[in-house]
C-alpha cells in the first residue's frame, strides 16, 4: 500500500503521466486482471504485452490543520519562553516540537494559519478574536513548515490592515501561503512548488468571514471567499464555479 501523502510521477509508454497513489493502485488492479482472465479474451484480438508503470520522482507533505492562538496556548508558549534556555522564538519552537521532526522530513510542511499575525495594526486580543506575534510564522519555518493557508474566518480578525500586515510578515519570513493576494485578480492563483521535477498548486479559500468582507477596492489585498449559498452576511464573495474552474497545471 502506498503511503498517504505522496504525489508520483511515472513513465507509462510513450509519455509522462502524473499518478496520485490510489491511480497507480487501480491501474495495477486493472493490470492484474487482464492478465489473469487473458485466456477468456475475445477470439482473434491479440494480447499484447502492456508496459507498467515505473516511479520517475516523488514529493511527500506533512499537513496540519488549524494553528490557532487561543489564550491558553498564548499563555502556554509565554510558560516556555521562561524555562526554555536559547533561542525558542517566544517558546512557541517547544509548543510544535513533537510534529517538527515530520514536517521537516517532508518535503512541504502545510498548515492552516487560522490567525493575523499583526502587532502593528492589533486592536487587541480576546476569545475567538486572534492576533498572533511574529515568533509564531519564526517557530513554524524552524518546525519545517514551508507554507500556510491563510483563507479562512478569522483573516480579518485585526481589520483589512492586520490582513495587509500578515501578508508583509509572511513575506518577510519567506513562508509561502495561498489563499491570499494583492490583488482580485490573482486571488485564485495557485501557489505553486517545485521538487524533484514535480509542480503541486497549492489553492485557499474560506466559506465564511465572521461577519467581515473584503476591501472594495480590486487593487487591495483580498482574500478567496466563497461564501455559502445561504450566506445572509451579503459579503460579495467567488461562486463556486470559480474554484471548480482553477485550470489545472501543467504536467510538461
Amino acid at each position: 500500500m502506498e503511503q498517504p501523502g505522496i504525489v508520483k510521477r511515472y513513465a507509462h509508454g510513450d509519455g509522462n503521466r502524473w499518478l496520485p497513489a490510489q491511480a497507480l493502485a487501480g491501474a495495477i488492479v486493472v493490470l492484474l486482471a487482464w492478465t489473469l482472465n487473458a485466456g477468456q479474451r475475445p477470439a482473434g484480438l491479440p494480447l499484447q504485452a502492456t508496459p507498467l508503470p515505473r516511479e520517475m520522482a516523488r514529493v511527500t507533505f506533512a499537513v496540519a490543520g488549524d494553528v490557532i492562538p487561543h489564550q491558553a496556548v498564548m499563555q502556554a508558549a509565554a510558560a516556555q519562553a521562561k524555562l526554555v534556555n536559547g533561542e525558542s522564538h517566544g517558546g512557541w519552537d517547544v509548543l510544535f516540537a513533537d510534529v517538527a521532526d515530520i514536517f521537516r522530513q517532508a518535503d512541504f510542511g502545510f498548515v492552516n494559519l487560522e490567525t493575523p499575525v499583526a502587532p502593528a495594526s492589533s486592536r487587541g486580543s480576546r476569545p475567538f478574536l486572534f492576533d498572533a506575534p511574529v515568533d509564531l510564522l519564526r517557530a513554524l519555518t524552524s518546525s519545517g513548515v514551508r507554507i500556510v493557508s491563510f483563507a479562512n474566518n478569522h483573516v480579518f480578525d485585526q481589520g483589512q490592515a492586520g490582513f495587509k500586515e500578515t501578508l508583509q510578515h509572511l513575506r518577510e519570513e519567506k513562508l509561502l501561503f495561498a489563499g491570499a493576494t494583492e490583488t482580485t485578480a490573482d486571488v485564485l492563483k495557485p501557489t505553486v512548488t517545485e521538487k524533484n521535477g514535480i509542480s503541486v498548486g497549492w489553492i485557499g479559500a474560506t466559506r465564511w468571514l465572521n461577519g467581515n468582507r473584503n476591501p472594495v477596492k480590486a487593487t487591495e489585498p483580498h482574500v478567496a471567499f466563497i461564501p455559502y449559498a445561504n450566506d445572509t452576511s451579503g459579503a460579495p464573495g467567488l461562486p463556486e464555479a470559480a474554484l471548480i474552474a482553477v485550470p489545472p497545471l501543467s504536467s510538461s
